[in-house]
């Protein structure tokens, strides 16, 4: 019996030494941990910011893309011509004041005819 006991003495002794030892291998690997964890919370934040800028360049490569296409739209079609104004040209003015005046000597002309 008194084996036993110094056994279970030794036992606890042994015991209560490891403690140390098991706290600090806890104690380190809590470090490790929140190492880990910082290292996750960064590479999280660094592929947010990677989806963000790959959403960037997706949207500026469709609008280049729209650009491209707008500008060989405009390159096929014909220039517009810029749509008639209601005021006539002096020019277009000129040539109906002499039509006018023509006009009215051939009235003229056929009214003086008996």
């Amino acid at each position: 019996m008194c084996r036993e006991r110094a056994d279970a003495v030794l036992t606890i002794d042994t015991f209560l030494r490891s403690i140390q030892d098991v706290d600090k291998r806890i104690r380190d690997i809590n470090k490790q941990v929140d190492k880990l964890q910082r290292f996750c919370d960064q590479t999280e934040q660094a592929i947010t910011h990677l989806d963000g800028l790959c959403m960037v360049a997706t949207a500026e490569s469709e609008v280049e893309l729209i650009q491209d296409r707008a500008r060989v739209i405009s390159s096929l079609a014909p220039p517009t011509t810029p749509p008639p104004s209601v005021f006539p040209s002096p020019a277009v003015q000129a040539s109906d004041t002499v039509r006018a005046q023509q006009e009215e000597v051939m009235l003229e002309e056929f009214l003086s005819k008996p």
